[in-house]
C-alpha cells in the first residue's frame, strides 16, 4: 500500500510530536526525578530551559502536523472536521496554542497568575475527554 506523501510525512511530525510529550511533562515540575537522579546544583531553574525548547519544537511539530493533514484532506476533496479524531486535534491544538500563547514571556512576567492557570488547562480538558 503506498501511502501519499503528504499524509505520511504528516503522521510522521504528528508522532515526533506526541514523542516530545515525555519531556514535557518530566520537566514541568520542579521536584522531578530526573533533578533527584542528577543530584544536589541541577535544580528547577537549570532544567526548566529543557521544557521550554520541548514544548515550542511540540508546538511546531503539531504545527506542520495540522498543516499537511489539513493540505492532504484539501487535496482529495475530503471534510476537515468530521470524524472524532480531526475534531479532537483541532481541540487539542487550540489548547496547546492557548499554552504556547501564554507562556510567552511577557505574559509570564507581568500576567503571572494567567500563566499558571492556563497551564493547567489541558489537564481538566483532558480529564474532561477521559470521564
Amino acid at each position: 500500500m503506498c501511502i501519499p506523501f503528504a499524509q505520511g510525512s504528516s503522521l510522521y511530525v504528528g508522532f515526533l510530536a506526541i514523542a516530545q510529550l515525555p519531556l514535557v511533562i518530566l520537566f514541568a515540575t520542579k521536584n522531578s526525578t530526573l533533578s533527584l537522579l542528577l543530584g544536589p546544583g541541577n535544580g528547577y531553574e537549570k532544567l526548566n530551559y529543557i521544557h521550554r525548547w520541548s514544548g515550542r519544537g511540540l508546538f511546531l511539530c503539531a504545527l506542520i502536523h495540522g498543516t499537511l493533514w489539513i493540505r492532504n484532506h484539501l487535496q482529495y476533496n475530503l471534510p476537515i472536521l468530521g470524524q472524532q479524531k480531526e475534531t479532537s486535534g483541532v481541540a487539542a491544538f487550540a489548547l496547546l496554542g492557548i499554552i504556547v500563547l501564554s507562556s510567552l514571556r511577557p505574559v509570564r512576567l507581568y500576567l503571572r497568575q494567567i500563566f499558571f492557570y492556563t497551564q493547567y488547562v489541558p489537564l481538566c480538558a483532558s480529564n474532561l475527554k477521559c470521564a
